[in-house]
């Protein structure tokens, strides 16, 4: 007769299953309408010339955020778009140091108006566990370029 064995299989755990299907699933649309909305409206406060410095925050997260779903494969041929879209809001913060005049022009407006629309269709099809991903990257790549003395980080006045 065989000794019966002493393994006694564990339940999974409901916490870590629950985890797990909420990382697989797509941002509700709550979560997507909050997050894009942030940075909609930072994009009319700059239209408006009264954007904050935290509005611009929302602004450069947006972007920052593209560029690292992007390197995670989840936006395609974004590379000049987001090149485009940094030249641009560098233009407009250097104006606004040297000038003090925070009036946007027309085409400045237009491709601020363009990084939120692609913000907001970039939301509509990423998951959780991928926009999680995103956030550490961008967290990393921030904290990485304030160490780094040929990186110039451009902060909104």
């Amino acid at each position: 007769m065989r000794k019966r064995s002493s393994y006694r299989p564990r339940g999974a755990n409901p916490k870590a299953h629950i985890m797990a299907m909420q990382g697989a699933m797509k941002l509700g649309r709550d979560d997507q309408l909050i997050i894009a909305g942030r940075v909609s409206g930072a994009v009319d406060a700059a239209g408006q010339s009264l954007a904050t410095q935290e509005q611009w925050g929302h602004i450069f997260d947006a972007l920052n955020m593209i560029e690292a779903l992007a390197h995670l494969g989840l936006v395609q041929d974004s590379a000049e778009f987001v090149q485009a879209h940094q030249a641009n809001i560098v233009q407009i913060l250097n104006r606004k140091k040297s000038t003090g005049s925070a009036t946007l022009r027309a085409e400045e407006l237009k491709q601020l108006h363009d990084l939120s629309a692609t913000w907001a269709q970039v939301l509509a099809v990423v998951t959780h566990n991928e926009f999680f991903h995103a956030q550490e990257r961008v967290i990393r790549k921030t904290v990485n370029a304030a160490n780094d003395p040929s990186v110039t980080v451009m902060e909104a006045a």
